[in-house]
């Protein structure tokens, strides 16, 4: 968003509601730069938290509350703070700005951002999803791309707090619907066993506490939708 964008948002906010104001882009960009990060950070939290409470049981999925994670990468302003904290990553010195990555967590009925982090390049985003998932609450049901999709994962939140999760299959997983509990067309239940050896993030405590085996519906469909995935 521009400021000018902002900006005008505003405005058009409180004509919608009967009130006029006059905002210039320029102080709202000033004040925009006296906002501390924390304080971002606070704010973010107190409103998705208390839109949270407010959910009705219709709202919910099968009394359940349904959210989303994900992570990318974004650049920043050629300064010596940010290459101090997010130094380039794989490139030459002074060839490239500085860049970080997020993860964060949304609620797929109103859209807030639930939990957010950021870290250096170096640290792998499956890294940030641990920080995240210790915000998920009991019962809720976690979606998220095949990037997400891991027996370890899949098994730790089931186990520690009830949490479902649906993710897209990793490309690794090879899935044979001639397997496990016939459901439909394309829609089955097969049995995961559990990997030979843990993952990175994991301690060897932690991978011993894993069930042998995880029972797992998978499901294929298609989207003809044309220019969609």
């Amino acid at each position: 968003y521009s400021c000018k964008t902002a900006t005008n948002n505003i405005v058009a906010f409180f004509a919608s509601i009967g009130e006029f104001i006059l905002l210039s882009d320029g102080a709202y960009c000033k004040g925009r730069k006296r906002l501390k990060e924390g304080f971002l950070s606070s704010l973010t939290h107190k409103v998705s938290n208390g839109l949270q409470e407010d959910l009705t049981e219709e709202q919910l999925w099968k009394g359940r509350r349904v959210k989303t994670i994900d992570g990318s990468s974004f650049i920043m302003p050629d300064t010596p703070e940010n290459q101090e904290v997010y130094p380039q990553w794989r490139q030459k010195e002074g060839c490239g700005f500085p860049i970080a990555r997020f993860a964060v967590m949304f609620c797929l009925c109103t859209g807030m951002v639930l939990e957010f982090y950021i870290a250096p390049m170096s640290v792998s985003e499956r890294r940030l999803f641990q920080k995240i998932y210790q915000h998920i609450l009991e019962r809720d049901i976690i979606l998220g791309d095949r990037g997400c999709c891991s027996y370890a994962e899949m098994a730790t939140l089931l186990l520690d707090r009830h949490v479902d999760s649906v993710f897209r299959c990793n490309a690794t997983k090879k899935v044979d619907f001639r397997r496990g509990r016939w459901l439909g067309y394309y829609d089955h239940i097969d049995t995961w066993k559990k990997p030979n050896h843990k993952v990175v993030w994991m301690t060897q405590e932690e991978y011993n506490q894993l069930p042998n085996t995880l029972q797992v519906r998978e499901i294929r469909y298609s989207i003809d939708t044309p220019g969609f995935r």
